[in-house]
């Protein structure tokens, strides 16, 4: 019972993909805390990783999260679509960069 309350996403607000669209659209967090690499293509890089993984911890209540975790949880949303692979061009940095997947939505706006 409690593992399902723990897997379920949506219970202290939203999910993980919306927490980093709604800051790459805040003005105060981008660019200082991660910043578009590619807005047309949805990839981005975190800026300041582990302050990222504070404020998810925070909105999650979790204060002990940090990037390791935080980027863990990201590739978990890659496999259910909501993150893509960056494309391996070498135009984007190999680390801290991420791209929206084909789920995701309201990043282009």
């Amino acid at each position: 019972k409690d593992k399902k309350v723990r897997n379920n996403a949506t219970k202290n607000g939203n999910h993980l993909w919306e927490f980093v669209r709604d800051l790459l659209r805040d003005p105060e967090a981008n660019p200082k805390l991660l910043k578009w690499e590619d807005k047309e293509n949805g990839v981005f890089r975190f800026v300041q990783s582990e302050k990222v993984a504070q404020l998810w911890g925070d909105k999650k209540n979790n204060p002990l999260m940090t990037y390791e975790k935080l980027s863990r949880a990201m590739r978990f949303c890659r496999s259910a679509g909501y993150f893509d692979i960056v494309p391996k061009t070498g135009k984007f940095p190999k680390k801290l960069c991420f791209r929206f997947g084909g789920k995701a939505r309201g990043w282009k706006d």
